[in-house]
């Protein structure tokens, strides 16, 4: 090679010149287009292509020094790619740190407002030019979030797949209503709701919607089991109403053949419930009994034994569930979460031997774990390696007063967990 050649960049075609702004951070971009003419022609096409508008530092590239987010370029990106646009997140909270009970199903285009509390009246009309998102999550820390505003919002995005509303006082005037064309996952959280907003018949006759998780006040809400879609894979229900029949929307849930995550947290769903849901419901692979006061060891036992495709029991804080409960544990079973039960050793030590898979145990707060599982744990663990099977776990062991760090552990497909109770993803559960 000739050692006086040099390279010169304009010397790439236009094809290469994209390749490489692609990877450019979105400041950068917006540099590089004011270059020259030629480069400013390459950026645009690279904008008519540009499917996210993501706030956090990795994306703008604005560094941990700075305190602000710059607004100014967020309008930038909504002036340009808002047609376009199918991605947004306008929160900076870590998902880790996301811990709701019901986690729906991940998907790509994500719209989320929240933890920022000056985002002007400019960057909510820009928003409102995005006609093509699929996802949407609005967080109450979000600035005046009103039923207009949602309404506009919604009524332009048809191709709306995901909605999530959390923390709203959605009450008061007007007509507008949840439109279920395309809808499969809808969450509400926290928020008072007139009931005309969900527009009860066409949430029930809708058949794309899989995933339904209502939690908070309805108004004018007295007849829940008409509001239960056919084709539900997980139901999430924990509403507050004066009117509300809760044992009728439970026997409307056992017509739910489809359904793989349940979670009622209500005193209703007694042994003699789980015993039909057993019966009927084959395909659950999830249920969260947290709040169900008046399911016993009989109950839990039922769950084990007539579910075959079992492999979430979610028991967080009952205190009323024994050894009993778990004599015959699915062996299916992955996840367990167990904080503030009256299970002993013998009975933990026993589940893990069973069930071969188990990938998260959480015994926070029992009191009756002493440090003798700690040491069965890594020897059980130890031995499924010898044996080829390589399932990581997790064991949570949070204020239990155990001196885990005092007790070495050789196996690296072990962890235990002391700082904090261990989350449940369920979207894990429906990819399976």
């Amino acid at each position: 090679m000739d050692s006086t050649y040099t390279m010169n960049i304009d010397r790439l075609n236009d094809d290469c010149l994209m390749n490489i702004f692609e990877f450019l951070p979105i400041a950068d971009r917006f540099r590089a287009e004011m270059v020259c003419k030629r480069w400013h022609q390459i950026c645009n096409l690279l904008w008519n292509s540009h499917r996210r508008f993501d706030i956090n530092d990795e994306y703008l590239h604005l560094g941990r020094s700075k305190k602000f987010i710059n607004y100014g370029l967020l309008k930038q990106i909504l002036e340009k790619c808002a047609p376009h646009i199918v991605d947004v997140n306008l929160s900076k909270i870590p998902k880790k740190s996301q811990k709701i009970l019901f986690d729906p199903v991940i998907c790509k285009e994500t719209v989320q407002f929240g933890t920022f509390d000056n985002i002007s009246q400019e960057l909510k009309r820009l928003l409102l030019k995005c006609s093509n998102i699929e996802e949407l999550t609005l967080d109450s820390n979000m600035v005046r979030i009103d039923k207009a505003f949602l309404s506009r919002l919604l009524w332009r995005n048809r191709k709306l797949r995901f909605l999530r509303i959390e923390g709203y006082d959605l009450r008061g005037k007007g007509s507008f209503r949840i439109r279920y064309n395309n809808l499969e996952t809808l969450i509400i959280l926290a928020c008072q709701v007139d009931v005309g907003f969900l527009d009860l018949q066409s949430l029930r006759e809708s058949s794309k919607m899989k995933n339904l998780c209502l939690v908070g006040v309805f108004r004018g809400l007295t007849e829940v089991e008409q509001i239960l879609p056919k084709n539900l894979v997980q139901l999430h229900l924990n509403i507050s109403s004066y009117y509300i029949h809760i044992p009728s929307v439970i026997a409307e849930t056992i017509n739910l053949r489809e359904l793989k995550i349940l979670s009622i947290g209500h005193p209703a769903l007694n042994d003699d419930v789980i015993g039909n849901l057993t019966q009927h419901c084959k395909n659950l692979m999830a249920i969260d009994l947290t709040g169900c006061d008046y399911v016993t060891d009989v109950g839990l036992r039922q769950l084990n034994s007539s579910l075959p495709n079992l492999i979430c029991l979610n028991l967080n804080w009952d205190n009323r569930f024994t050894d009993a409960g778990l004599r015959n544990v699915n062996k299916k079973l992955r996840v367990l979460v167990a904080v503030e039960n009256q299970f002993t050793d013998g009975c933990i030590e026993r589940v893990l031997q069973e069930a071969q898979f188990l990938e998260k145990l959480d015994l926070g707060k029992c009191i009756n774990v002493t440090e003798k599982i700690v040491r069965s744990a890594i020897n059980i663990m130890l031995a499924r390696a010898a044996n080829n099977n390589s399932t990581p776990m997790e064991i949570g062991l949070y204020r239990n007063g155990l001196r885990v760090a005092e007790i070495e552990n050789p196996c690296p497909l072990l962890k235990f967990s002391t700082r904090n109770y261990l989350g449940v993803d369920y979207s894990y559960f429906i990819d399976l």
